[in-house]
């Protein structure tokens, strides 16, 4: 009767051991069913606020636009779909044959802020810039990012005066940096994008200037298909939905992105005087 009981007890582990083997096996080959999407982390918060109404079951993968190109040639992360504002990501992979220049689609901009934790720096007016009461600015490295590039085309105007900051002025290698050192108040201000201080139910704390979109050059969010995705379909859904859904326009327009009008300008009242348009 015990040996009877010991091999039922051995055949009972090795069933439960088999069921979690084929559970696991399950739950992976489900994920893998689902569209691999790899996204700069700014879109986060839009980009799972859209998660119910994308009509593709996906996940997402946030990290930087470096990251994501070196995962992808150490084949280190699926990525079905690409999302990011630096355009050197898709042109490096168009070169390795990895993607077409046709998936490589705009489908909204980021605007473009001058963000402090002080509340009242920019609280209604820009006289801060304009009076030269700045005590220090960051800039997310221009040769790195289009973010730094587009910053570094406003403060080298003259309407932007800067030349009184001297050695106060730093320059990180990305705007989540930069952020990092407003948040912490080691500067006063620095240039980021508006998503990257919106979430779903507020504003990060502080203020900022939105820049008025003739100041610099668009910093659009393409969308990218990989072409050996074996969600091609799925992919060209998901995409086609952010670009032409209108409920999905208008969500990502809540979380600080922009629409892809030309005509559209910034804030007619907060422009900075003496600015000279290039």
């Amino acid at each position: 009767m015990l040996n009877i009981l010991i091999n039922y007890f051995m055949l009972f582990k090795k069933f439960i051991a088999l069921a979690a083997i084929v559970s696991v096996s399950f739950c992976t080959q489900a994920a893998e069913q689902k569209l691999q999407v790899c996204a700069t982390a700014q879109m986060y918060s839009a980009l799972e606020a859209l998660t119910p109404k994308i009509p593709v079951e996906f996940d997402a993968h946030y990290t930087t636009a470096s990251n994501i190109y070196t995962g992808i040639i150490n084949n280190k992360l699926k990525c079905d779909v690409i999302i990011s504002p630096d355009e050197r990501l898709p042109i490096s992979l168009i070169r390795l044959n990895k993607t077409s220049p046709a998936s490589f689609i705009p489908f909204t901009r980021a605007k473009l802020i001058l963000w402090s934790a002080n509340p009242r720096l920019f609280n209604g007016n820009i006289s801060a810039i304009y009076t030269k009461k700045l005590k220090s600015l960051a800039i997310p490295d221009p040769r790195l990012t289009p973010v730094g590039f587009a910053a570094k085309q406003i403060v080298a105007n003259k309407g932007f005066p800067t030349e009184y900051l001297k050695d106060k002025i730093f320059y990180p290698e990305h705007e989540y940096q930069v952020h990092s050192m407003v948040a912490n108040q080691n500067v006063e201000a620095g240039f980021i994008t508006l998503p990257l201080i919106s979430s779903k139910t507020k504003i990060a704390n502080g203020s900022y200037w939105v820049v008025p979109r003739e100041y610099y050059p668009d910093i659009f969010y393409y969308t990218l298909i990989i072409d050996e995705s074996p969600k091609r379909n799925d992919a060209l859904a998901f995409t086609r939905f952010l670009r032409e859904n209108d409920e999905a326009q208008t969500l990502l327009e809540a979380f600080g992105f922009g629409s892809l009008n030309p005509t559209e300008t910034g804030q007619t009242d907060l422009r900075l005087p003496g600015w000279q348009s290039k």
